[in-house]
């Protein structure tokens, strides 16, 4: 149903079920569910004819707008249409520069995935049946002449082996005469498709794609407008410069009248303008003068303050000489104590010496008393 409306839409216009004032409107384009892509060109991105239907570029959102050849006439037809062509030609050029935005991202994405040059092997598919078939029986005599040696016959042995290699001799050569030197993969500086030049039928039927033409009819719109909008400017700017032109001398006479009134009054201000400019000057004059007596304010307050940093300073360098001479005076009293405590402590030493002395005398008299004690005790009993 939905396609059947469309394709109505599109012969005989949305409002063939309306009244007949409304079917004799030729502004209907002009309404925002009417696709203005269609009016001025094509609309790539349509719902009932999507160029990108069944490919990989699935972020292009589809235009669920009218795309209505009879309206595309009444367009055409109309007075204003050189006025609104213009706005519509820009919006378009400006959506067919990022479609051609995404393909070229699209490229440079594709080019690094592309398979280099080199040797390819590509066999039909009866030859690789066969060929399939001769490594299957070429595996089953391996395994057999295995259980023939097993079994000791060694001569059958040999040769299913020797029949197993020629077999594989054959694949080998089957695949060399199904190999050539492949040029790699190229991608379409168009649409951004991947393919094989070596492969013509695919290289043409990729040429001979929805894909492909849509992007070279992109493409050639796309530098046909960019043209088109460098050589010939918008309708409405030749009577936007007319305008603007009028405006200036609107601006310039109206100038010219505020330019002469001022001049009266400058004259009658001139005198009042000079006596309010002897005024200033003397109150610049007062200004100046107490500035001057705060300068010298100033001044003798920085002298005062200059004084009294040298008192301070005076006053520090007597404190200094005070706790100078204090120090000195300790550092006697200390060199006083220790020569005093140096005298005790060598006239202690001497009395220790004495006693010691003394005491070693005393008792090396003992000693000798209890010796002559102890020769005078046996000599009695005898």
């Amino acid at each position: 149903m939905q396609d059947a409306k469309a394709l109505l839409d599109s012969l005989m216009g949305p409002s063939r079920d309306k009244s007949l004032e409304e079917q004799k409107k030729t502004d209907r384009w002009k309404d925002k569910d009417v696709c203005k892509r269609y009016l001025v060109g094509f609309c790539p991105n349509n719902q009932q004819d999507n160029w990108f239907h069944n490919t990989r570029r699935k972020d292009v959102n589809v235009c669920c707008k009218i795309h209505s050849d009879r309206l595309r006439s009444d367009f055409e037809a109309h007075p204003d249409h050189a006025k609104y062509a213009w706005d519509y030609e820009k919006d378009f050029l400006e959506f067919l520069e990022g479609l051609v935005r995404e393909a070229d991202a699209w490229i440079s994405r594709e080019t690094g995935n592309c398979v280099g040059p080199g040797k390819v092997t590509k066999l039909p598919a009866s030859v690789k049946q066969k060929v399939a078939e001769m490594q299957e029986k070429s595996e089953q005599l391996l395994k057999e002449a295995e259980d023939l040696a097993e079994k000791g016959d060694v001569q059958a042995s040999k040769q299913a082996v020797e029949t197993s290699s020629k077999l594989k001799e054959e694949v080998k050569e089957l695949k060399e005469k199904h190999t050539y030197e492949s040029g790699g993969e190229q991608v379409c500086q168009i649409c951004g498709v991947r393919c094989n030049p070596d492969e013509p039928a695919d290289f043409k039927a990729h040429l001979d794609g929805r894909l492909h033409e849509g992007y070279t009819k992109i493409r050639a719109k796309v530098k046909e407008l960019r043209d088109k909008m460098r050589s010939t400017p918008h309708p409405d700017e030749k009577a936007r410069e007319e305008k603007a032109g009028e405006r200036e001398k609107d601006r310039g006479a109206k100038d010219r009248d505020r330019r002469r009134d001022a001049k009266d009054k400058d004259a009658d201000r001139g005198d009042e303008k000079e006596k309010e400019k002897e005024k200033d000057r003397k109150a610049k004059e007062k200004e100046r003068e107490k500035e001057k007596e705060k300068e010298k304010e100033k001044d003798k307050s920085k002298s005062k303050e200059k004084e009294k940093e040298r008192e301070r300073e005076k006053e520090k360098e007597k404190e200094k000489s005070k706790d100078k001479k204090a120090k000195e005076k300790e550092r006697e009293k200390e060199k006083d104590k220790s020569k005093k405590d140096k005298g005790r402590d060598k006239s202690r030493s001497k009395d220790r010496r004495h006693r010691s002395r003394s005491e070693r005398k005393h008792r090396s008299k003992e000693r000798r008393k209890q010796s002559s004690s102890s020769d005078s005790a046996p000599r009695k009993k005898r």
